[in-house]
């Protein structure tokens, strides 16, 4: 096999690498918000959309967990989008109106993202390890 085959051999690994890392910090950042979500009715967890490309519209009145499923579509250069769309989402992160009695007062989404951040680099490693 020549330099150029090897090449292209790396680059197939590396994207494929890549991808992976990246699903997995979507799947587990949308997974820790969800988790810390706080939950009166379920609609604004059910509400905490995961989509690829651009960012998730409208909302749902669903009370059910919602899914990751959208991940898989996922390929690298795409942008992953995490938004609850409710019109009480944002005071219940910040405090507010719907968000005097917080049960999480450092909010769901940024103490998770601050969470994945700091998981970055076990993240890298274990699909490295793969």
């Amino acid at each position: 096999m020549g330099f150029s085959e090897e090449i292209k051999k790396f680059k197939i690994k590396t994207t494929e690498k890549a991808d992976q890392i990246a699903k997995k910090v979507g799947m587990d950042l949308h997974s820790r918000i969800i988790a810390r979500c706080p939950v009166d009715t379920g609609r604004l967890r059910a509400n905490n959309q995961l989509a690829i490309g651009a960012k998730p519209s409208g909302t749902t009145t669903s009370v059910g967990v919602p899914s990751s499923g959208a991940i898989s579509s996922y390929t690298v250069g795409d942008d992953i989008w995490i938004a609850n769309n409710l019109e009480y989402a944002v005071p219940v992160e910040y405090g507010g109106e719907h968000g005097k009695r917080m049960q999480r007062p450092e909010g769901f989404f940024r103490v998770s993202i601050k969470d994945v951040t700091s998981a970055w680099p076990s993240i890298v490693q274990s699909v490295a390890n793969e």
